[in-house]
């Protein structure tokens, strides 16, 4: 068996971590089509949450409990 040897490598964490000067959008509400998407995207045949409610559930029933 072969040895390797550690070069070593540097990280430029600029390139990581992108400055944002206003994050005042973290503050805006969820519109209705942002909350109607990730309803719609909720994963099938799961076991029911802690309310009992599975998700086909909440989908089938979403326009009278959204």
């Amino acid at each position: 068996m072969g040895v390797s040897e550690f070069i070593g490598f540097t990280i430029e964490h600029e390139l990581l971590v992108q400055r944002s000067t206003s994050l005042l959008f973290l503050e805006e509400p969820f519109s209705n089509m942002e909350v109607d998407t990730v309803v719609r995207s909720l994963p099938n045949y799961k076991s029911p949450s802690l309310d009992g409610f599975n998700n086909e559930f909440t989908k089938a029933s979403w326009e009278v409990i959204k």
